[in-house]
């Protein structure tokens, strides 16, 4: 990798296509997974995909009432490993931090994951990969 992309954090809070999967992020209290050590693979819904959900469920999961629901709803998009569309769609389905798997099929630029079509693929940071997909995969 030539030059430093910086944590998973700085490059999604860099994209203004990621912005109310970042306020759902800090909202959980969970940006400092995103910016740790540990290799993460993100599959980061976009705004249009929470938009799909209307904004009256958007703030319903800002409500701190629902933190838990919330925190486990993106674990359900993270991945432990760094790992790119190519693997993930050879493998034919991986693993999230809940332990739930997420079917992976197609190939070249038409991957699918847990249901969801990858729109923006392999955008790599210091501290993994995101995978920015068109809607939400739930638990």
């Amino acid at each position: 990798m030539t030059g430093s992309a910086g944590s998973l954090l700085a490059l999604a809070q860099g994209n203004p296509k990621l912005s109310k999967f970042m306020t759902l992020a800090q909202a959980a209290g969970i940006s400092g997974l995103l910016s740790g050590a540990d290799p993460l693979t993100i599959l980061a819904p976009s705004n249009n995909a929470f938009a799909a959900l209307g904004n009256t469920k958007f703030q319903e999961l800002l409500d701190p009432d629902n933190k838990e629901m919330l925190t486990e709803i993106l674990k359900n998009h993270v991945l432990s490993g760094s790992v790119d569309a190519k693997d993930m769609a050879r493998a034919g389905s991986v693993t999230n931090l809940l332990g739930n798997t997420l079917d992976v099929s197609g190939s070249g630029n038409n991957i699918t994951v847990g249901g969801a079509n990858i729109l923006e693929k392999d955008m790599k940071a210091d501290n993994g990969i995101i995978q920015m997909v068109d809607q939400l995969i739930l638990p």
